[in-house]
Protein backbone atom coordinates (compact mmCIF):
# COMPACT_ATOMS: atom_id res chain seq x y z
CA UNK A 1 0.00 0.00 0.00
CA UNK A 2 1.14 3.50 -1.06
CA UNK A 3 0.58 6.34 0.86
CA UNK A 4 -1.03 9.20 -1.27
CA UNK A 5 0.96 12.42 -1.68
CA UNK A 6 -1.06 15.47 0.09
CA UNK A 7 -3.53 17.51 -2.22
CA UNK A 8 -1.14 20.94 -1.52
CA UNK A 9 1.74 19.17 -2.10
CA UNK A 10 0.27 18.14 -5.77
CA UNK A 11 -1.10 21.57 -5.92
CA UNK A 12 2.35 23.06 -4.95
CA UNK A 13 3.99 20.96 -7.98
CA UNK A 14 0.73 22.32 -10.67
CA UNK A 15 2.15 25.41 -9.16
CA UNK A 16 6.05 25.60 -9.64
CA UNK A 17 6.12 22.93 -12.98
CA UNK A 18 4.42 24.38 -15.69
CA UNK A 19 2.45 21.82 -17.57
CA UNK A 20 2.51 19.22 -14.64
CA UNK A 21 -1.27 19.81 -14.02
CA UNK A 22 -1.61 18.43 -17.35
CA UNK A 23 0.15 14.94 -16.55
CA UNK A 24 -2.18 11.59 -16.38
CA UNK A 25 0.16 10.32 -13.55
CA UNK A 26 0.73 13.18 -11.67
CA UNK A 27 -0.71 11.75 -8.61
CA UNK A 28 1.66 9.11 -8.88
CA UNK A 29 4.73 10.93 -9.67
CA UNK A 30 4.08 13.06 -6.67
CA UNK A 31 3.46 9.48 -4.10
CA UNK A 32 6.35 9.08 -5.32
CA UNK A 33 8.14 11.72 -4.41
CA UNK A 34 5.95 11.75 -0.91
CA UNK A 35 7.35 7.73 -0.60
CA UNK A 36 11.15 9.46 0.01
CA UNK A 37 10.24 11.01 2.83
CA UNK A 38 9.28 7.65 4.35
CA UNK A 39 12.18 5.18 5.68
CA UNK A 40 10.43 2.22 4.93
CA UNK A 41 11.00 2.92 0.78
CA UNK A 42 14.75 4.54 1.19
CA UNK A 43 16.85 2.40 -1.24
CA UNK A 44 19.82 0.58 0.98
CA UNK A 45 22.05 1.06 -1.64
CA UNK A 46 21.67 4.35 -3.02
CA UNK A 47 20.58 6.66 0.12
CA UNK A 48 18.97 9.57 -1.70
CA UNK A 49 16.45 7.37 -3.74
CA UNK A 50 13.43 4.96 -3.05
CA UNK A 51 12.55 1.29 -3.69
CA UNK A 52 10.17 -0.05 -5.88
CA UNK A 53 9.80 -3.21 -7.42
CA UNK A 54 8.57 -3.77 -11.26
CA UNK A 55 5.18 -4.99 -9.74
CA UNK A 56 5.09 -1.61 -7.73
CA UNK A 57 6.17 0.37 -10.60
CA UNK A 58 2.59 -1.23 -12.43
CA UNK A 59 0.11 -0.45 -9.40
CA UNK A 60 1.33 3.38 -9.66
CA UNK A 61 1.78 3.79 -13.54
CA UNK A 62 -0.54 0.48 -15.10
CA UNK A 63 2.78 -0.44 -16.73
CA UNK A 64 6.38 0.27 -16.36
CA UNK A 65 7.06 1.84 -20.18
CA UNK A 66 4.01 4.02 -18.90
CA UNK A 67 6.61 5.48 -15.55
CA UNK A 68 9.39 5.66 -18.77
CA UNK A 69 7.58 7.33 -21.33
CA UNK A 70 6.48 10.37 -18.83
CA UNK A 71 10.10 9.96 -17.39
CA UNK A 72 11.65 10.10 -21.05
CA UNK A 73 14.83 12.50 -20.22
CA UNK A 74 18.40 10.79 -20.35
CA UNK A 75 18.92 11.52 -16.97
CA UNK A 76 15.05 10.69 -15.99
CA UNK A 77 12.70 14.16 -16.00
CA UNK A 78 11.12 13.64 -12.86
CA UNK A 79 13.81 10.92 -11.26
CA UNK A 80 17.03 9.94 -11.77
CA UNK A 81 16.73 5.58 -12.27
CA UNK A 82 19.84 3.84 -10.96
CA UNK A 83 20.27 0.32 -12.00
CA UNK A 84 19.23 -2.59 -10.19
CA UNK A 85 21.22 -5.51 -9.59
CA UNK A 86 20.02 -9.37 -9.12
CA UNK A 87 23.39 -10.93 -9.37
CA UNK A 88 23.51 -12.73 -6.64
CA UNK A 89 20.68 -14.26 -5.74
CA UNK A 90 20.66 -12.98 -2.49
CA UNK A 91 17.98 -10.89 -1.23
CA UNK A 92 20.28 -8.49 0.96
CA UNK A 93 22.90 -8.11 -1.56
CA UNK A 94 20.23 -8.12 -4.32
CA UNK A 95 18.29 -5.16 -4.92
CA UNK A 96 15.84 -3.07 -7.10
CA UNK A 97 16.16 0.17 -9.16
CA UNK A 98 16.76 3.53 -6.95
CA UNK A 99 14.02 6.08 -8.01
CA UNK A 100 16.22 9.56 -6.91
CA UNK A 101 13.41 13.03 -6.96
CA UNK A 102 15.40 15.12 -9.63
CA UNK A 103 16.54 18.43 -8.34
CA UNK A 104 13.97 20.43 -8.81
CA UNK A 105 11.34 17.68 -7.45
CA UNK A 106 13.20 17.75 -4.33
CA UNK A 107 13.63 21.60 -4.14
CA UNK A 108 9.94 21.54 -4.52
CA UNK A 109 9.14 19.38 -1.92
CA UNK A 110 11.75 20.89 0.83
CA UNK A 111 9.48 24.33 -0.03
CA UNK A 112 6.32 22.58 0.58
CA UNK A 113 8.07 20.72 4.02
CA UNK A 114 8.95 24.00 4.99
CA UNK A 115 5.33 25.63 4.85
CA UNK A 116 3.91 22.40 6.54
CA UNK A 117 6.09 21.76 9.33
CA UNK A 118 5.17 18.16 10.51
CA UNK A 119 3.11 17.04 6.94
CA UNK A 120 5.50 14.04 6.74
CA UNK A 121 5.07 12.63 9.80
CA UNK A 122 0.76 12.29 9.51
CA UNK A 123 -0.66 9.38 7.12
CA UNK A 124 -2.61 9.67 4.34
CA UNK A 125 -5.57 10.65 6.76
CA UNK A 126 -3.74 13.41 8.61
CA UNK A 127 -3.33 11.37 11.67
CA UNK A 128 0.05 12.08 13.52
CA UNK A 129 2.13 8.94 12.74
CA UNK A 130 4.15 7.52 15.93
CA UNK A 131 7.55 7.28 16.07
CA UNK A 132 9.02 3.62 14.77
CA UNK A 133 9.63 1.20 17.82
CA UNK A 134 13.27 1.48 18.86
CA UNK A 135 14.27 -2.08 18.06
CA UNK A 136 12.84 -3.40 14.34
CA UNK A 137 11.28 -6.59 15.05
CA UNK A 138 12.91 -7.59 11.41
CA UNK A 139 16.94 -8.00 10.86
CA UNK A 140 18.81 -6.60 8.09
CA UNK A 141 17.97 -10.12 5.73
CA UNK A 142 14.15 -9.86 6.83
CA UNK A 143 14.13 -12.54 9.17
CA UNK A 144 11.79 -12.17 12.62
CA UNK A 145 14.29 -11.36 15.77
CA UNK A 146 13.92 -11.20 19.24
CA UNK A 147 17.13 -10.26 20.53
CA UNK A 148 17.03 -6.59 21.57
CA UNK A 149 13.32 -7.78 23.36
CA UNK A 150 12.65 -5.77 26.43
CA UNK A 151 15.53 -3.85 26.42
CA UNK A 152 14.51 -0.27 27.59
CA UNK A 153 16.16 2.27 24.95
CA UNK A 154 14.11 5.71 24.32
CA UNK A 155 13.12 5.39 20.69
CA UNK A 156 12.44 9.56 20.73
CA UNK A 157 15.73 11.14 21.62
CA UNK A 158 15.42 14.63 23.35
CA UNK A 159 17.67 16.94 21.33
CA UNK A 160 18.74 20.79 21.66
CA UNK A 161 16.35 22.06 19.04
CA UNK A 162 17.77 25.42 19.18
CA UNK A 163 20.90 24.56 18.81
CA UNK A 164 19.96 22.97 15.62
CA UNK A 165 18.69 25.90 14.52
CA UNK A 166 21.82 27.57 15.04
CA UNK A 167 23.78 24.99 12.90
CA UNK A 168 21.12 25.53 10.50
CA UNK A 169 22.24 29.60 9.99
CA UNK A 170 26.19 28.26 10.02
CA UNK A 171 25.70 26.25 7.24
CA UNK A 172 24.26 28.66 5.44
CA UNK A 173 27.08 31.12 6.41
CA UNK A 174 29.44 28.35 5.57
CA UNK A 175 28.05 28.01 1.80
CA UNK A 176 28.18 31.40 1.35
CA UNK A 177 31.98 32.08 2.35
CA UNK A 178 32.68 28.65 0.52
CA UNK A 179 31.62 30.08 -2.82
CA UNK A 180 32.80 33.10 -2.30
CA UNK A 181 35.97 31.28 -1.94
CA UNK A 182 36.46 32.38 1.29
CA UNK A 183 35.53 29.87 3.50
CA UNK A 184 38.70 28.76 6.16
CA UNK A 185 40.70 25.85 5.43
CA UNK A 186 39.44 23.80 8.91
CA UNK A 187 35.29 24.01 8.19
CA UNK A 188 36.64 22.73 4.45
CA UNK A 189 38.16 19.82 6.06
CA UNK A 190 36.07 19.32 8.82
CA UNK A 191 32.29 20.09 6.78
CA UNK A 192 33.37 19.81 3.68
CA UNK A 193 34.52 21.33 0.24
CA UNK A 194 31.56 21.49 -2.40
CA UNK A 195 28.61 22.73 -2.43
CA UNK A 196 27.16 19.40 -2.94
CA UNK A 197 28.42 18.48 0.16
CA UNK A 198 26.55 21.45 2.59
CA UNK A 199 23.08 21.29 0.50
CA UNK A 200 23.34 17.32 2.22
CA UNK A 201 24.39 19.35 5.68
CA UNK A 202 21.27 21.45 4.53
CA UNK A 203 18.89 18.45 3.92
CA UNK A 204 19.81 16.55 7.27
CA UNK A 205 19.78 19.59 9.54
CA UNK A 206 16.00 20.71 8.20
CA UNK A 207 14.62 17.13 8.56
CA UNK A 208 16.02 16.82 12.42
CA UNK A 209 14.52 20.43 12.98
CA UNK A 210 11.43 19.04 11.77
CA UNK A 211 11.31 16.36 13.66
CA UNK A 212 11.96 17.80 16.82
CA UNK A 213 9.31 20.65 16.04
CA UNK A 214 6.70 17.67 15.77
CA UNK A 215 7.61 14.82 17.69
CA UNK A 216 9.41 17.12 20.89
CA UNK A 217 12.85 14.53 19.93
CA UNK A 218 14.72 13.07 17.35
CA UNK A 219 12.94 9.53 16.92
CA UNK A 220 15.18 6.50 15.99
CA UNK A 221 14.57 2.66 14.64
CA UNK A 222 17.88 0.15 14.88
CA UNK A 223 18.05 -2.75 12.96
CA UNK A 224 20.70 -5.64 13.14
CA UNK A 225 22.70 -6.59 10.47
CA UNK A 226 24.39 -9.67 9.71
CA UNK A 227 27.24 -9.08 12.16
CA UNK A 228 24.27 -8.53 14.91
CA UNK A 229 25.67 -4.13 14.98
CA UNK A 230 22.68 -1.94 15.00
CA UNK A 231 22.27 0.48 12.36
CA UNK A 232 19.81 3.15 11.83
CA UNK A 233 18.32 4.40 8.53
CA UNK A 234 17.08 7.17 6.76
CA UNK A 235 18.33 10.90 8.60
CA UNK A 236 19.06 10.09 12.39
CA UNK A 237 21.33 11.38 14.95
CA UNK A 238 23.49 7.08 14.89
CA UNK A 239 24.39 8.57 10.63
CA UNK A 240 24.17 12.21 10.85
CA UNK A 241 27.39 14.66 10.49
CA UNK A 242 29.17 14.64 14.18
CA UNK A 243 29.13 18.45 14.64
CA UNK A 244 25.05 18.02 14.28
CA UNK A 245 25.16 15.13 16.18
CA UNK A 246 27.01 17.29 19.37
CA UNK A 247 24.84 20.18 19.13
CA UNK A 248 21.68 18.29 19.30
CA UNK A 249 23.51 16.31 22.37
CA UNK A 250 25.34 19.41 23.28
CA UNK A 251 25.74 18.41 27.80
CA UNK A 252 25.04 14.63 27.26
CA UNK A 253 28.11 12.24 27.73
CA UNK A 254 29.68 10.03 24.67
CA UNK A 255 30.98 6.63 25.41
CA UNK A 256 33.30 4.50 23.26
CA UNK A 257 35.04 1.13 23.60
CA UNK A 258 39.04 2.21 23.70
CA UNK A 259 40.91 0.62 21.05
CA UNK A 260 38.18 -1.45 20.09
CA UNK A 261 38.34 -4.01 17.33
CA UNK A 262 42.36 -4.22 18.41
CA UNK A 263 41.61 -4.80 21.82
CA UNK A 264 39.20 -7.85 21.15
CA UNK A 265 41.35 -9.45 18.84
CA UNK A 266 44.28 -8.95 21.33
CA UNK A 267 42.53 -10.25 23.70
CA UNK A 268 41.00 -13.19 21.71
CA UNK A 269 44.23 -14.39 21.12
CA UNK A 270 45.80 -14.23 24.48
CA UNK A 271 43.10 -16.79 25.26
CA UNK A 272 44.37 -19.24 22.87
CA UNK A 273 48.08 -18.69 24.08
CA UNK A 274 49.47 -16.49 21.40
CA UNK A 275 50.95 -13.29 22.88
CA UNK A 276 50.98 -10.03 20.50
CA UNK A 277 53.25 -7.49 22.20
CA UNK A 278 52.75 -4.74 19.41
CA UNK A 279 49.09 -4.57 19.64
CA UNK A 280 49.13 -4.62 23.46
CA UNK A 281 51.46 -1.54 23.10
CA UNK A 282 48.92 0.14 21.17
CA UNK A 283 45.64 -0.55 22.95
CA UNK A 284 48.14 0.64 25.88
CA UNK A 285 49.28 4.18 24.50
CA UNK A 286 47.21 4.07 21.71
CA UNK A 287 47.52 8.29 21.74
CA UNK A 288 50.84 8.78 22.33
CA UNK A 289 51.38 6.23 19.16
CA UNK A 290 48.38 8.27 17.48
CA UNK A 291 50.30 11.34 17.65
CA UNK A 292 53.55 10.76 16.74
CA UNK A 293 52.83 9.14 13.61
CA UNK A 294 51.26 11.99 13.19
CA UNK A 295 53.23 14.13 13.10
CA UNK A 296 55.89 11.87 11.25
CA UNK A 297 53.41 11.38 8.54
CA UNK A 298 52.13 15.21 8.81
CA UNK A 299 48.75 13.55 8.62
CA UNK A 300 45.37 13.70 11.02
CA UNK A 301 45.28 11.94 13.88
CA UNK A 302 41.63 11.38 13.39
CA UNK A 303 43.33 9.34 9.90
CA UNK A 304 45.47 7.79 11.86
CA UNK A 305 42.99 6.41 14.06
CA UNK A 306 40.91 5.08 10.46
CA UNK A 307 44.21 3.96 9.08
CA UNK A 308 45.11 1.38 11.79
CA UNK A 309 41.85 0.43 12.81
CA UNK A 310 41.39 -0.41 9.16
CA UNK A 311 44.34 -3.06 9.68
CA UNK A 312 42.32 -5.09 11.78
CA UNK A 313 39.84 -5.68 9.07
CA UNK A 314 42.47 -6.78 6.85
CA UNK A 315 43.67 -3.54 4.58
CA UNK A 316 45.97 -4.51 2.28
CA UNK A 317 49.71 -2.70 2.19
CA UNK A 318 48.89 -1.36 -0.78
CA UNK A 319 49.63 1.79 -2.60
CA UNK A 320 46.86 1.59 -5.46
CA UNK A 321 44.21 4.50 -4.52
CA UNK A 322 41.46 2.68 -4.22
CA UNK A 323 42.73 0.79 -1.24
CA UNK A 324 41.73 1.71 1.99
CA UNK A 325 44.72 2.86 4.14
CA UNK A 326 45.62 5.12 0.82
CA UNK A 327 41.75 6.41 0.31
CA UNK A 328 42.14 7.43 4.21
CA UNK A 329 45.86 9.04 4.20
CA UNK A 330 46.57 9.40 0.89
CA UNK A 331 49.12 7.03 -1.38
CA UNK A 332 52.40 9.62 -0.63
CA UNK A 333 51.05 9.19 3.25
CA UNK A 334 50.26 5.65 3.21
CA UNK A 335 53.52 4.67 1.72
CA UNK A 336 55.44 6.56 4.72
CA UNK A 337 53.30 4.49 6.91
CA UNK A 338 54.20 1.34 5.56
CA UNK A 339 57.71 2.12 6.11
CA UNK A 340 57.69 2.48 9.99
CA UNK A 341 58.68 0.04 12.28
CA UNK A 342 55.49 0.08 14.35
CA UNK A 343 53.72 -0.21 11.31
CA UNK A 344 55.81 -4.12 9.92
CA UNK A 345 55.19 -5.10 14.06
CA UNK A 346 52.04 -3.90 13.75
CA UNK A 347 51.34 -6.23 10.81
CA UNK A 348 52.63 -9.18 11.92
CA UNK A 349 51.02 -9.43 15.06
CA UNK A 350 47.56 -8.55 13.42
CA UNK A 351 48.43 -11.70 11.69
CA UNK A 352 49.16 -13.84 13.63
CA UNK A 353 46.24 -13.27 15.46
CA UNK A 354 43.88 -13.76 13.77
CA UNK A 355 45.26 -16.89 12.14
CA UNK A 356 45.27 -18.57 15.79
CA UNK A 357 41.59 -17.13 16.34
CA UNK A 358 40.06 -18.48 12.99
CA UNK A 359 42.21 -21.84 13.80
CA UNK A 360 40.69 -22.40 16.89
CA UNK A 361 37.18 -20.87 16.40
CA UNK A 362 34.56 -23.63 16.74
CA UNK A 363 31.74 -24.37 14.41
CA UNK A 364 28.39 -24.49 15.25
CA UNK A 365 26.95 -27.37 12.55
CA UNK A 366 29.89 -26.18 10.24
CA UNK A 367 28.54 -22.94 10.34
CA UNK A 368 30.47 -19.57 11.64
CA UNK A 369 28.58 -18.14 14.45
CA UNK A 370 29.57 -14.73 16.34
CA UNK A 371 28.82 -14.15 19.73
CA UNK A 372 25.28 -12.85 19.17
CA UNK A 373 24.21 -15.76 17.30
CA UNK A 374 24.76 -13.93 13.71
CA UNK A 375 26.07 -16.26 11.02
CA UNK A 376 28.94 -15.46 8.48
CA UNK A 377 27.13 -16.03 4.85
CA UNK A 378 29.17 -14.49 1.86
CA UNK A 379 27.04 -15.21 -1.66
CA UNK A 380 29.06 -15.40 -4.59
CA UNK A 381 26.38 -15.24 -8.07
CA UNK A 382 23.42 -17.18 -6.19
CA UNK A 383 25.21 -19.62 -4.26
CA UNK A 384 26.73 -19.43 -0.86
CA UNK A 385 30.10 -19.42 -0.52
CA UNK A 386 31.83 -22.29 1.31
CA UNK A 387 33.85 -20.90 4.52
CA UNK A 388 37.58 -22.22 3.35
CA UNK A 389 36.89 -19.87 0.54
CA UNK A 390 35.40 -16.17 2.66
CA UNK A 391 38.98 -14.17 3.37
CA UNK A 392 40.15 -14.35 6.70
CA UNK A 393 39.78 -10.65 7.76
CA UNK A 394 36.04 -10.94 6.53
CA UNK A 395 35.47 -13.45 9.36
CA UNK A 396 37.70 -11.71 11.90
CA UNK A 397 35.28 -8.70 11.09
CA UNK A 398 32.78 -11.01 11.98
CA UNK A 399 33.68 -12.22 15.05
CA UNK A 400 34.90 -8.86 15.96
CA UNK A 401 31.30 -7.35 15.41
CA UNK A 402 29.82 -9.49 17.42
CA UNK A 403 31.50 -8.77 20.52
CA UNK A 404 30.78 -5.29 19.92
CA UNK A 405 27.39 -5.60 19.38
CA UNK A 406 27.15 -8.12 22.60
CA UNK A 407 28.84 -5.50 24.82
CA UNK A 408 26.10 -3.13 23.66
CA UNK A 409 23.53 -5.11 24.52
CA UNK A 410 24.54 -5.90 27.98
CA UNK A 411 25.24 -1.80 28.41
CA UNK A 412 21.40 -1.19 27.74
CA UNK A 413 20.52 -4.12 29.60
CA UNK A 414 22.63 -2.86 32.47
CA UNK A 415 21.74 0.73 32.74
CA UNK A 416 17.77 0.34 31.28
CA UNK A 417 16.19 4.02 30.18
CA UNK A 418 19.81 5.51 30.47
CA UNK A 419 21.10 5.29 26.88
CA UNK A 420 19.90 7.97 24.27
CA UNK A 421 22.12 6.86 21.19
CA UNK A 422 23.71 3.72 20.47
CA UNK A 423 26.63 3.68 17.80
CA UNK A 424 28.52 0.30 17.13
CA UNK A 425 31.20 0.71 19.39
CA UNK A 426 29.73 3.11 22.02
CA UNK A 427 26.76 5.13 23.03
CA UNK A 428 25.69 8.53 24.80
CA UNK A 429 23.79 9.12 28.05
CA UNK A 430 22.00 11.91 29.44
CA UNK A 431 24.13 11.10 32.88
CA UNK A 432 26.57 9.89 33.65
CA UNK A 433 27.35 6.32 34.16
CA UNK A 434 29.51 4.04 36.30
CA UNK A 435 31.87 2.53 33.75
CA UNK A 436 33.67 0.83 36.65
CA UNK A 437 30.34 -1.37 36.84
CA UNK A 438 29.92 -1.76 33.05
CA UNK A 439 33.57 -2.83 32.88
CA UNK A 440 33.04 -5.14 35.55
CA UNK A 441 29.50 -6.26 34.08
CA UNK A 442 31.18 -7.20 30.48
CA UNK A 443 33.70 -9.02 32.30
CA UNK A 444 31.38 -11.35 33.77
CA UNK A 445 29.54 -11.77 31.11
CA UNK A 446 31.88 -12.19 28.11
CA UNK A 447 35.14 -12.37 29.84
CA UNK A 448 36.71 -9.37 28.01
CA UNK A 449 38.16 -7.00 30.19
CA UNK A 450 37.65 -3.47 28.01
CA UNK A 451 37.71 0.18 28.77
CA UNK A 452 35.72 3.03 28.05
CA UNK A 453 36.62 6.50 27.17
CA UNK A 454 34.52 8.98 28.15
CA UNK A 455 33.37 12.54 27.14
CA UNK A 456 31.01 15.60 27.70
CA UNK A 457 29.43 16.09 24.04
CA UNK A 458 30.24 20.25 23.74
CA UNK A 459 28.70 22.18 21.50
CA UNK A 460 30.75 22.40 18.33
CA UNK A 461 33.37 24.95 17.47
CA UNK A 462 32.92 27.65 19.89
CA UNK A 463 35.50 29.90 17.63
CA UNK A 464 33.02 30.07 14.51
CA UNK A 465 31.63 33.61 15.34
CA UNK A 466 35.15 34.85 15.32
CA UNK A 467 36.32 33.16 12.87
CA UNK A 468 33.00 34.33 10.17
CA UNK A 469 33.60 37.89 11.54
CA UNK A 470 35.72 39.39 9.19
CA UNK A 471 34.42 37.47 6.59
CA UNK A 472 30.83 38.49 7.00
CA UNK A 473 32.05 42.30 5.44
CA UNK A 474 33.10 40.55 2.94
CA UNK A 475 30.25 38.63 1.48
CA UNK A 476 28.20 41.90 0.36
CA UNK A 477 26.84 41.02 -3.13
CA UNK A 478 23.92 41.81 -4.90
CA UNK A 479 21.22 39.19 -3.58
CA UNK A 480 19.32 37.75 -6.79
CA UNK A 481 15.68 39.20 -6.83
CA UNK A 482 13.15 36.18 -5.60
CA UNK A 483 11.18 35.64 -8.98
CA UNK A 484 10.50 31.69 -8.49
CA UNK A 485 7.10 31.86 -5.87
CA UNK A 486 9.76 31.30 -2.40
CA UNK A 487 11.96 28.78 -4.03
CA UNK A 488 15.19 29.89 -3.30
CA UNK A 489 16.91 26.94 -3.36
CA UNK A 490 15.16 25.44 -6.13
CA UNK A 491 17.52 27.19 -8.72
CA UNK A 492 20.51 26.53 -6.91
CA UNK A 493 20.24 22.96 -6.39
CA UNK A 494 19.75 23.03 -10.22
CA UNK A 495 22.61 24.36 -11.09
CA UNK A 496 25.08 23.11 -8.83
CA UNK A 497 23.77 19.11 -8.40
CA UNK A 498 23.25 18.80 -12.37
CA UNK A 499 26.25 21.04 -13.55
CA UNK A 500 26.65 22.99 -16.98
CA UNK A 501 27.67 21.15 -19.86
CA UNK A 502 25.73 17.84 -19.36
CA UNK A 503 23.18 18.04 -21.47
CA UNK A 504 20.51 18.03 -19.69
CA UNK A 505 19.43 21.40 -18.14
CA UNK A 506 16.13 21.89 -19.19
CA UNK A 507 15.97 20.37 -21.92
CA UNK A 508 12.12 19.07 -22.99
CA UNK A 509 11.27 20.60 -19.55
CA UNK A 510 9.75 24.12 -19.36
CA UNK A 511 11.11 25.27 -16.25
CA UNK A 512 10.74 29.24 -16.60
CA UNK A 513 14.35 30.60 -16.68
CA UNK A 514 15.00 33.84 -14.06
CA UNK A 515 15.12 37.00 -16.18
CA UNK A 516 18.15 37.70 -17.62
CA UNK A 517 18.57 33.94 -17.86
CA UNK A 518 20.82 31.83 -15.20
CA UNK A 519 23.92 33.39 -14.06
CA UNK A 520 26.69 30.62 -13.80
Amino acid sequence: MFTPAPAELILKLEELIPEFAQEKYKESIATMLWMSMDLKHQHRVYKSSITLTTEEVKKLFGRVSNFKDLNRMDHGRYFTVHRFSNYTGDPEQDYTNGYEPRPWLKAILNEYLEQHVGVEFRDGRGRKVKPLTTFSGFDARGNRTTRWNGVQVTNLIPVKLENLQIMEKRFARMLDALREHQLPKKYESSYGSTVEQYLNLNKQIKTLIRQATHFGGSPIQYVQSNTGRLYAHGINLQSCKTQIKQAALAGCHEYDIEACHLTIMNQMAERHGVLCPSISFYTAHKTNIRTELAQTLAADKNAIKRALNAMAYGAKESLHESDSIPQILGIEKASKLYSTDFYRSLKSDISKAVKVILKKHLLSKKRFINAVGKELIVMKGKNKLELSKIRPHTKMAHLIQGVEAQVLEITARAFPNQLLLLQHDGFATKERIDTGKLVQTIEAQTGFRLTFNEEKIEFPDPEFDDDFVSINTKLEYPKKVNINNGLDVFWESLWTTVGVGRGDLLPAFPIPLPEGGFDF
